[in-house]
């Protein structure tokens, strides 16, 4: 029977086998797969999966899968294959509850169930170009094109309304939260949207129209940045919680070139500007920042950076490698390797661990907290191999124990403080625990196979730190038994030592005792041991040689190495504080110098310490400068009379973004209309100039108004009473415009109580009217003859004249009062208020509007 084509589940045409090929075919399969359910943890229909908690999906297009890799391991353990065809770009989202899939190419999502390793649901929207965001138990699809937005269900993928047309093409950059909201940039208008499910709230401003845009969900805070104006905007459901101004070297630069990823775990936000070749990490807290020149290639496609523990990862996707800076060395440290070839390699951070891949490669890299980098292979199921572990970092394929120096991007030596600059950095060492006593290794003959071996020549006692391991040799050709020398002095006492590989690939019965050698250590790397044999047994070890000694060549003795030379020490990189800047440097790679010291510093400015000695600790604090303007320094060592500068650190200001204003109290005076605002000055606007923006709004919805100030008291005046104002008071500074405090001024009018009186029981009551006065009002209620109770006032007024009862005193002032549930207008002549008997208004009674 001829083979025919039958249509499989997942759409493609199968050729159809003959019946004893076919069950041949099946058995195969059936094996195959539980072969892959054993390694991979992907079993039958029911069967549950454990897939690691500290892990994370990464992305295949070229083989239309995704895998679930081990945090702590590199290891693959669970792998999904994607209906269709494949072969675009895919992104995964994930909360942590949900995990979708989206083929770019095609506009299609799936679910993927992790219990089960499958695909449940996939639904296609129809086109390509969307994008896909998960949060919060809630998923959207972005159309940036069209300027819509898609609700869909986690879990069946079905719209869930209409798209949201958001009025603006295209969109910019969106994230969402893990509070359920969907944040959207509006490049065009210079506004930022939040969607709470499938309802978009009113725009907010965040820059001025046609500016580019960044998005940023940092510390679980939507964060936008204007690269086109170098401010950054920390946001709230209301607008701008803080301003803060990028560092001069990264606002000016090109806007394009502003890298910044698209989430972030802490407060630190990492901002590289590749046409600049400057790296800032912006705390959005307090607006501090960290400041380091970063030398990028023009030939070179980097990528956002992200930031892990003291280190900063920038994806340089021409090369498949990560530039690495460690911060609290102040230098480079060698660059991973990823792929080793151009691609599309993006970073993110998740749950304390940095993931590199590109989903057009088969490897990818996950690198914990304290640096150590594990080696993924995407398309190899099960842990990794000994030599695919590498240790923190791992270095890039032209990194050796013999090359010279390691320089970072920007030119520097990449040894750090300590190092010797004639070796550069260490060599990648492989993780776990190394030998006890490691030896060079030689292989043995090819044609003799042993479980153990041990040498019978003695092996020098491991060094205190490992030697460098040389290249595997072929196994020197047998060569006649040397003339042993007179037997030399006696040598030390037997040590024990594991057994080792011998020399000769001859194998002797295993031993656990060898005498330590007098003379020559193992051979450099690159050259060949020389054969040692054993003599006979018959011949006893002090038999003298039965030929004369061979003849020894002049020796010359070895060269002294020339002395190290003096080298400037690292570009320092720049802290900024309230009223200070840190700086922090690498030590010269060269030489020892004498001292070091800050080069050029300006007019009252002092450095702490005045110098540093040749032992560190790399660090100055200058203080004396003013925030009005940002400052570069350079660290100069000291070599006797030779001075040696390093390049200038980058420009900041020595100040950080003002904190709140505190004990903000609001005072309203008599008859209300207005208040005053009071508060105390940041603590940490210490060497900058602050200014404060007073504004309030009412809580009905009416009117809303603003002040600015230099002092520390505000006063708003012309307002409507009956209600109450919120107020906010920020300070600001040269970095920017810090958090709010908070007050409230209430112009509701306040009431009291007083007894009515003088009420005498003549017979003769005490009327509330509609209105202040007697004429054209009418009677609201009657308070008895000789009542002299309690009653509750509100405000006064002017209105009709009208006398007491048996006196000459007249008023025109009139109480707005409530007695026993009627409120209505009585004359302040017949109730008890400060001023009464006076006939004029009382200061604690407000005038009634």
């Amino acid at each position: 029977m001829n083979p025919q084509s039958v249509q499989s589940s997942a759409g493609r045409l199968v050729p159809r086998l003959p019946r004893r090929a076919a069950g041949w075919a099946a058995l195969t399969l059936v094996l195959a797969l539980v072969a892959t359910s054993v390694v991979l943890g992907s079993g039958a229909a029911g069967a549950k999966v454990s897939l690691a908690d500290l892990g994370n999906w990464l992305s295949s297009s070229r083989a239309n899968t995704v895998v679930h890799v081990n945090g702590t391991t590199g290891q693959v353990d669970g792998r999904v294959e994607l209906p269709g065809s494949g072969g675009g770009p895919i992104e995964v989202g994930t909360d942590g509850s949900v995990v979708l899939v989206l083929d770019q190419a095609t506009g299609t999502v799936s679910r993927i169930d992790p219990a089960q390793l499958a695909v449940p649901q996939t639904r296609s929207y129809g086109t390509g170009g969307l994008a896909l965001a998960v949060g919060g138990g809630r998923a959207w699809l972005i159309d940036p094109l069209a300027g819509t937005v898609q609700p869909i269900d986690p879990v069946s993928l079905a719209p869930l309304s209409g798209a949201v047309d958001l009025g603006s093409r295209p969109l910019g950059p969106s994230g969402a939260d893990a509070s359920g909201n969907l944040w959207v940039t509006l490049p065009a208008t210079g506004q930022l949207v939040r969607i709470e499910g499938t309802v978009p709230t009113a725009p907010l401003p965040v820059a001025e129209p046609g500016h580019t845009l960044r998005l940023t969900i940092s510390d679980n805070r939507p964060v936008v940045t204007d690269a086109t104006a170098g401010v950054v905007k920390v946001m709230g459901p209301q607008g701008p919680l803080r301003t803060i101004n990028l560092p001069d070297a990264v606002a000016k630069a090109a806007p394009e070139s502003v890298r910044i990823p698209e989430r972030t775990e802490g407060p630190l936000l990492p901002v590289l500007a590749t046409s600049s070749g400057q790296l800032v990490l912006l705390n959005i807290d307090d607006g501090a920042v960290q400041a380091a020149p970063l030398t990028t290639s023009g030939q070179s496609d980097y990528g956002a950076p992200e930031v892990l523990g003291t280190r900063v990862y920038v994806p340089d996707r021409t090369a498949g490698q990560l530039i690495v800076y460690d911060t609290a060395a102040a230098a480079f440290a060698p660059a991973v390797r990823v792929t080793g070839s151009p691609g599309p390699l993006e970073i993110d951070v998740r749950d304390g661990l940095l993931w590199a891949n590109d989903q057009t490669q088969a490897t990818a890299v996950v690198v914990d907290a304290r640096g150590t980098v594990h080696p993924v292979d995407k398309y190899k199921p099960g842990a990794p191999s000994e030599a695919e572990k590498t240790p923190s970092p791992t270095a890039s394929p032209t990194a050796s124990r013999t090359n010279a120096p390691t320089t970072g991007p920007s030119g520097e030596s990449t040894s750090g403080p300590g190092t010797d600059p004639t070796t550069g950095p260490p060599a990648s060492q492989p993780t776990g625990t190394a030998p006890e006593n490691p030896v060079p290794p030689t292989p043995p003959a090819p044609a003799v196979t042993v479980t153990k071996w041990v040498t019978e020549t003695p092996v020098a006692p491991a060094p205190t730190t490992a030697p460098p391991a040389p290249p595997p040799v072929q196994p020197p050709p047998v060569q006649p038994p040397p003339v042993r020398p007179p037997a030399p002095p006696a040598p030390p006492a037997p040590t024990t030592r594991p057994a080792v590989p011998p020399t000769t690939g001859v194998p002797v019965p295993p031993t656990r005792t060898f005498t330590p050698p007098r003379t020559s250590p193992p051979p450099a790397p690159g050259t060949t041991r020389p054969p040692v044999t054993t003599p006979p047994a018959s011949t006893p070890p002090s038999t003298p040689p039965s030929t004369p000694p061979p003849t020894t060549p002049p020796t010359t003795p070895p060269s002294t190495p020339p002395a190290p030379r003096p080298q400037p020490p690292g570009t320092p990189k720049a802290e900024s504080g309230p009223g200070r800047i840190t700086l922090v440097f690498a030590a010269s790679p060269g030489a020892r110098p004498d001292r070091y010291a800050v080069a050029g510093l300006p007019a009252g400015a002092k450095a702490a310490p005045a110098t540093v000695g040749p032992g560190g600790p790399f660090q100055f604090v200058i203080t004396g400068l003013s925030c009005a303007r940002e400052y570069g320094f350079k660290v100069v060592a000291e070599f006797g009379a030779t001075k040696l500068e390093s390049a200038a650190s980058t420009p900041v200001r020595p100040c950080v973004l003002v904190s709140a204003p505190t004990s903000v109290k609001a005072e309203v005076p008599r008859n209300g209309h207005g208040f005053t605002v009071t508060w105390k000055a940041p603590a940490n606007a210490g060497g900058s100039k602050v200014t404060y923006r007073v504004a309030w709004s009412a809580a009905s919805g009416g009117a809303s108004g603003g002040t600015n100030a230099t002092a520390t008291t505000a006063t708003a005046t012309g307002l409507a009473n009956g209600t109450s104002y919120n107020i906010t008071v920020t300070a600001a500074n040269e970095v920017g415009t810090g958090p709010a405090a908070t007050a409230v001024a209430n112009l509701t009018p306040p009431s009291h109580v007083y007894n009515v009186g003088p009420n005498a029981n003549d017979g003769v009551t005490v009327g509330i009217r509609s209105g202040p006065g007697v004429a054209g009002t009418r009677s609201v209620a009657q308070i008895p003859s000789g009542y002299t109770g309690p009653i509750t006032v509100h405000c006064q007024t002017t209105g009709e004249s009208v006398p007491r009862d048996g006196t000459n005193l007249r008023s025109s002032v009139w109480d707005k009062v409530t007695w026993n549930g009627h409120s209505g207008w009585t004359t302040d002549l017949y109730i008890r208020t400060p001023n009464s008997d006076q006939a004029t208004f009382s200061p604690e009674l407000w005038q009634c509007e």
